[in-house]
This record gives structure tokens, C-alpha cells and sequence, in this order.
């Protein structure tokens, strides 16, 4: 209906002699509306572009979230396991330990018994002590 309307208004200005002028006006004019027009949708266009963009901000912060709660499960299953593990090493150490001291222990024991019979039967076998003697010294 515009548009008919736009074309009956030029037909009759054409006939007219400032018609050169008032189609530059009618002219202008359209151009501005067309302009105005295109502004207002690159607007529209622009204010979508960002709604979506923060609406990819909010997935992607949740995506982050999940990804670190994996990953933060996934440190702790292998923490737990590592503590596990050094625990019974540390269980194993102490036992080894205890072995090594005993059969330090047990080596010094032994000596002991190998001097001690040594040095009794040195004083057994030595002709200077008399019977009473050794057994008041066995």
C-alpha cells in the first residue's frame, strides 16, 4: 500500500516543475528509513551475537566445572591410592627393620658364646687351676 502510495506521489510530482527536487527529497528520505532499518537489525543482529555469547560462557563455565570436579576426583582416588601404598611400604620397612636389628642382635649373641667357650676352655685346659678353682670359676 506504501509502495502504491510512493508511486502515485512521484507520478504527480514528476509533472510538476520542482519534481527534480522533491524526488531527491523522497529519495533522501528513503534512504534514511533504509539506512534506519538496516541499523535497527544490525542492532538486533548484535545484541543475538551477545546473548549467545554469554550464553556459551555460561555452558562453557559449567563445562569447567564438570571437568574439574573429574578431575579433582580423579587426584584424590590417586592420592588415597598413593597414601595406601606408602603406608605398607612404610609397614614393610619397619618390619625390615626389626629383622635387621634382631639378627644384629643375634649375631652378637653368638660371639659372645663363641668367646665365652673359648675362654673356658682356655681356663679349663690350663694345668694351674685346681678342680675347686674351676668350678668356682665355671
Amino acid at each position: 500500500m506504501k509502495k502504491m502510495l510512493l508511486c502515485v506521489s512521484l507520478i504527480f510530482l514528476v509533472r510538476t516543475g520542482s519534481a527534480q527536487v522533491v524526488i531527491a527529497k523522497i529519495i533522501k528520505e528513503a534512504v534514511k528509513k533504509v539506512i534506519v532499518a538496516v541499523d535497527l537489525k544490525i542492532q538486533r543482529l548484535q545484541t543475538k551475537t551477545i546473548w549467545l555469547q554469554n550464553a556459551q560462557k555460561v555452558v562453557e563455565n559449567a563445562m569447567s566445572k564438570l571437568k574439574l570436579g573429574q578431575i579433582t576426583g580423579w587426584v584424590q582416588k590417586q592420592k588415597d591410592l598413593y597414601q595406601k601404598y606408602f603406608d605398607e611400604l612404610w609397614k614393610v620397612k619397619e618390619v625390615l627393620s626389626a629383622y635387621h636389628r634382631i639378627k644384629e642382635i643375634t649375631g652378637q649373641e653368638a660371639a659372645l658364646v663363641k668367646q665365652y667357650h673359648s675362654a673356658w676352655n682356655g681356663v679349663r685346659l690350663d694345668g694351674h687351676f685346681t678342680a675347686e678353682e674351676l668350678q668356682y670359676i665355671g
